[in-house]
């Protein structure tokens, strides 16, 4: 049966010892930046794109200023 340390009481090593290899931690890790990167920029596009617009994604208002064409 294993024993399990309270939250307070767990060491560094404790959590090192959680990590199966140094690579598979570095390889998560680049994964997970790369897809936090791509989420800010993405949004921070759509941000400046309503902007632009004065709209929306699929809002109808008068005061649009122009129409999306699609992206990728």
């Amino acid at each position: 049966m294993v024993s399990v340390k309270p939250l307070d009481r767990l060491t560094l090593g404790d959590l090192w010892r959680e990590v199966r290899e140094e690579d598979t931690f570095w390889s998560d890790t680049a994964e997970r930046q790369r897809a936090l990167v791509k989420h800010l920029l993405e949004g921070a596009l759509e941000e400046e794109m309503v902007l632009l617009l004065e709209a929306a994604r699929y809002r109808r208002v008068e005061s649009r200023q122009g129409y999306r064409n699609g992206f990728y």
